[in-house]
């Protein structure tokens, strides 16, 4: 199975709050063995003027806020990653990288709490998703949890080393590295 892993920083929980960042990273689960940082993978920043946010999620994404600052200042950001404020431009940017990864007409969708993600930026991916999605947490909950196990819970759980980065890139990448330890691919 093909399938794209999402995850976003945003502003806060409400979804009429503005997105910060979106990462996409394709996954092949017929190819286990391809390492998760080669995976191909889209990054795009949401480079506006002014952006709602909690105090919360302000502390949390200081270091992306700082990028996108310094983008405005000199318009010299990474060179991996698409930054704009337009939607029409995130749309596109992701259709031609979907295109160049030959990615098929309906995707899959795996994020840690996709409704989420989705909710933020599911109209600006330009394909159908699947109404299924795939949420690793169900693999890693137990019977005694009151909740589904968040990120770091389900990190510790799996073995997967380090903290929980809220950067949209690699909470997408440990999106993947989650399914895998569970056997989520040929």
């Amino acid at each position: 199975m093909i399938y794209f892993s999402l995850d976003t920083e945003t502003g806060g929980l409400d979804s009429d709050l503005d997105w910060l960042e979106m990462a996409l990273v394709l996954e092949d689960t017929a190819k286990p063995d391809t390492p998760v940082e080669s995976l191909p993978y889209i990054r795009v920043v949401n480079v506006l003027d002014t952006y709602i946010m909690t105090p919360f999620a302000a502390h949390l994404n200081s270091a992306l806020l700082k990028e996108i600052a310094d983008y405005q200042k000199d318009a010299n950001g990474r060179s991996d990653t698409v930054y704009t404020g337009v939607d029409d431009v995130v749309s596109e940017a992701i259709e031609e990288w979907l295109c160049e990864c030959k990615a098929p007409d309906v995707l899959n969708i795996a994020a840690k709490n996709p409704a989420f993600d989705l909710g933020f930026v599911g109209e600006l991916i330009p394909r159908r998703y699947r109404h299924r999605t795939i949420d690793p947490s169900i693999l890693y909950v137990e019977h005694t949890d009151p909740c589904l196990p968040d990120m770091m819970q389900c990190k510790i759980r799996g073995g997967v080393s380090g903290y929980v980065a809220h950067e949209a890139l690699e909470d997408a990448r440990d999106v993947i590295r989650l399914l895998r330890k569970k056997g989520f691919c040929r």
